[in-house]
């Protein structure tokens, strides 16, 4: 499968495994965002100190082109409810779980 690489190509891979297609490919991040915010405590420690605060991590997550990152990624596997691999050639597998 070849999926456009705009940023997106995280969530458009999450949607077409999950969908078939990658239409739903903008809404993955909003609700995986929305799970965090409603989960504040459980991810407000791990927010990299250059994003300065959640609300600033979630505004520049929630903007369309931003790649992910293991909190997003974290938070993506809660709320589709599935574990989530990540093979890349040359590098090392990634394996995330469900919380």
């Amino acid at each position: 499968m070849n999926v456009l690489e705009d940023g997106n190509c995280f969530f458009r891979s999450i949607s077409h495994q999950l969908y078939g297609n990658e239409s739903e490919h903008m809404n993955i991040p909003s609700n995986a965002i929305f799970y965090m915010k409603s989960n504040r405590n459980d991810f407000t420690n791990f927010i990299d100190h250059r994003y300065l605060s959640i609300e600033n991590y979630f505004n520049t997550m929630n903007e369309g082109g931003t790649y992910t990152n293991n909190l997003l990624i974290l938070a993506t596997t809660t709320i589709i409810n599935k574990n989530i691999i990540i093979h890349e050639s040359c590098k090392k597998t990634y394996f995330n779980s469900r919380i």
